[in-house]
């Protein structure tokens, strides 16, 4: 039971790491660049909310997003928005959204209860299943007519 118990204790804080890096309060994971069609380094932005002691750390504000971030001298382009990225964070006032963004993940901005519509990039082709469910603070909502794939309830009860 003790070997059981300290092999939790080691490997927890392994699996309790949600993304790659951080740089200016955006949270990050390195993308394998060649599964998604680049030459060049590429990353997505993912969860930030992590517990310190007792505070709860999230995104919250006007957060903008970068077209590249450097890491370990490479530089990245970011490419997305991942899976949950910024889900619940409901203290989100806006976001920037880059140019070169390709994709907005599976439930991104769900709950986003304060956050008014981002203008989403021209380079933008995917938006993932309730990638903005339940953003009651929008006022309208403006789909780039580029875009190639629209998720299953991405605006529900937006508006």
């Amino acid at each position: 039971m003790k070997r059981l118990i300290f092999l939790i204790l080691i490997i927890t804080p392994l699996l309790a790491s949600a993304y790659d890096f951080e740089r200016d309060g955006i949270y990050y994971n390195i993308l394998e660049s060649e599964l998604y069609d680049h030459e060049e380094p590429v990353c997505e932005v993912t969860f930030a909310t992590e517990i310190r002691g007792d505070k709860l750390y999230d995104y919250q504000g006007e957060v903008t997003i970068p077209q590249t971030v450097e890491y370990e001298d490479t530089e990245y382009k970011v490419i997305g928005i991942g899976y949950r990225a910024c889900a619940f964070c409901k203290l989100i006032s806006f976001i920037t959204l880059p140019e070169g963004l390709e994709y907005i993940d599976d439930y991104a901005f769900q709950y986003c209860t304060t956050m008014k519509f981002p203008n989403i990039p021209s380079t933008v082709r995917s938006i993932g299943m309730h990638a903005f469910e339940l953003c009651i603070a929008f006022k309208k909502i403006t789909i780039p007519a580029n875009i190639e794939h629209l998720g299953i309830s991405a605006f529900n009860t937006c508006i």
